[in-house]
């Protein structure tokens, strides 16, 4: 089976963002789906992904490997061209299970890491996911919170992050400058009660004296996540913050393939690793970082609150790992969510269901393609 085109669609996902898909079509018929990195500023992408999927017309879909970690080692850290080789990686998985009517997750547990178990096991078919807020708020004020973090609580997810300090400066050095960011996380608490855990993303905003003082007080409320306290590219402070702070760290959603996150993972910064199925290099590459990770003693929780595919493609990436923790999803962005797949997005008390067909399980809803269109 050889690949014979592409097609790239789009639709508008509410205030945040668009969403941007591609297939790749095979000349028996079958269609591999990925997701491209959204955002609003998404048309450099668009184009890296026109430009490079020509190189793939007229190959094996599982010959298709060599020519992506080319065009990575090539990148030379291009965020525009590894999240077109992200995209396209995607979508070759899935084509690549759909024409050996396997799941992506057991060709993953097959070839990619001889180090972790097969992910053949039907058990598998089930990722746990958490509920990001964030992208369902606008004004971001604790009462906000609070209502989205119940709301979600109410839908059966057991674990809820918000990112409290948006808009707040930066290097904020006390509890005194995160005060607000602070009575946001109490009141998320005082709405799911105390058996939701809670997790909190900081982007980066705080100084190491800063992000441990405001941890300390977060142990009061039971948060039980610290995402991205201080900037990242300043390794001493997050060694700093790893080696005190009483609540897990994680981080890493930014890094690109390779030896950069060979790096951070030997850096002894994070517990968790976050490694973004649309911006490292996709499938293949999110899994051989979680692989790399466990043997560190590191979790992996891929970050990722964007479409159904994207989630999909990182639930195929992760599922049967070892160290696997969690997933994110972006709660509440658009209503019309769960319809965007054929079969629906499936989630119960927390955890996604990966379907039961071949390569992702999933194929676009047209008539919700033709609904929120967006020109390309």
């Amino acid at each position: 089976m050889k690949i014979t085109d592409i097609e790239l669609t789009a639709v508008h996902a509410g205030h945040r963002s668009d969403w941007i898909f591609l297939k790749l079509i095979s000349d028996d018929g079958n269609e591999g789906i990925g997701e491209l990195k959204p955002g609003q500023n998404w048309r450099d992408r668009v184009r890296a992904v026109t430009k490079l999927s020509a190189g793939l017309i007229g190959l094996r879909p599982d010959a298709c490997a060599g020519l992506l970690a080319r065009e990575l080692d090539k990148a030379a850290g291009s965020a525009t061209v590894v999240a077109a080789v992200s995209s396209l990686d995607q979508a070759v998985w899935d084509l690549r299970g759909k024409i050996a009517d396997r799941p992506a997750f057991e060709l993953l547990g097959d070839s990619v890491s001889e180090a972790s178990p097969s992910a053949a096991d039907s058990s598998r078919r089930g990722v746990a996911v958490y509920a990001n807020i964030n992208r369902a708020g606008i004004e971001r004020t604790p009462g906000e919170f609070a209502h989205n973090a119940a709301a979600a609580a109410g839908e059966g997810f057991n674990a809820i992050k918000l990112a409290p300090f948006d808009g707040h400066p930066y290097k904020i050095d006390s509890t005194a400058g995160a005060a607000d960011g602070i009575l946001a996380v109490r009141a998320v608490r005082d709405a799911v009660g105390p058996d939701v855990a809670i997790m909190v993303d900081c982007h980066e905003h705080f100084t190491a004296r800063g992000a441990l003082e405001v941890a300390d007080r977060f142990v009061e409320f039971g948060v039980s996540w610290f995402e991205q306290p201080v900037p990242e590219e300043d390794r001493d402070a997050c060694r700093e913050v790893k080696s005190r702070c009483p609540i897990t760290v994680a981080g890493g959603e930014d890094l690109f393939p390779g030896n950069a996150f060979d790096a951070f993972l030997d850096s002894g910064t994070v517990d968790v690793v976050m490694p973004d199925v649309t911006v490292m290099g996709g499938v293949g590459q999110l899994r051989s970082v979680a692989d790399k990770a466990w043997k560190f003693g590191i979790q992996t929780a891929p970050h990722g609150p964007f479409s159904p595919i994207a989630l999909m493609a990182g639930g195929h990436a992760i599922a049967g790992c070892p160290g696997f923790r969690i997933i994110e999803y972006a709660w509440g962005e658009v209503a019309w969510r769960k319809e965007l797949t054929i079969p629906n997005e499936d989630i119960v008390d927390g955890v996604l269901r990966l379907p039961e067909g071949a390569g992702f399980g999933v194929r676009l809803n047209p008539e919700i393609l033709k609904r929120y269109r967006v020109c390309l």
